[in-house]
């Protein structure tokens, strides 16, 4: 789906799944809710990184951007435009969200899967938007802290480079109550989530993948 019909109609993700737009409730800014749960996807199955193929002209996008800037207008679709032509121009894959949810619920699972795993804001900025993401289990992330897990260095150059041309996003990282590799998911109010970094074990020097 194209950004300008992003902006005027049905939303959805880059896998066909409809999104429904946010409205603030109950102080919260919330993100996008996925029509599917992470329980109809494939268990227990590594998710496979892809690649973004195609993505909205960046002087239309920028363009855009400037008289949006002008007016006070910052919709989470241009947003998500301008995040996919960064991840497009340093060659960054990304994993389905959905995927990478279904596959933290096989390995720890719980009674309810809340209870073992949850995204949790990086830094305090990210804490402080309380973006909530959810299906029709469960909210995704814990907004009462913030990572202090160590975060390998490579990892926060990256988050280093898309704040510095995409500040309004924000980071959230997968923390369970077990040790495991973590992932790195990037959103934003109104935007779909893309997780774009996996390491090993939490670490300064942990290997990415």
């Amino acid at each position: 789906m194209s950004f300008l019909s992003e902006l005027f109609g049905p939303a959805t993700d880059d896998f066909g799944v409809p999104l429904h737009l946010p409205s603030p409730r109950e102080g919260r800014e919330r993100a996008p809710t996925a029509s599917v749960s992470a329980g109809t996807l494939v268990q227990n199955r590594q998710p496979v990184p892809k690649v973004i193929e195609k993505t909205e002209d960046e002087a239309v996008v920028e363009e855009y951007a400037k008289t949006a800037i002008e007016v006070g207008f910052s919709p989470g679709a241009l947003t998500e435009a301008r995040f996919k032509i960064w991840l497009k121009k340093n060659g960054v894959p990304f994993y389905n969200y959905m995927e990478v949810c279904a596959f933290l619920d096989s390995v720890f699972p719980g009674s309810p899967s809340w209870k073992a795993w949850h995204w949790v804001p990086l830094r305090e900025a990210d804490r402080e938007r309380k973006i909530s993401f959810r299906n029709e289990i469960r909210w995704f992330i814990d907004n009462n802290r913030v990572y202090q897990k160590a975060v390998p260095l490579s990892v926060l150059r990256t988050v280093g480079r898309i704040v510095e041309e995409i500040p309004e996003v924000c980071f959230f990282v997968s923390d369970a109550a077990e040790r495991g590799d973590p992932f790195l998911m990037v959103a934003a109010v109104g935007m779909t989530p893309y997780v774009i970094e996996c390491w090993d074990e939490p670490g300064f020097t942990g290997r990415a993948t």
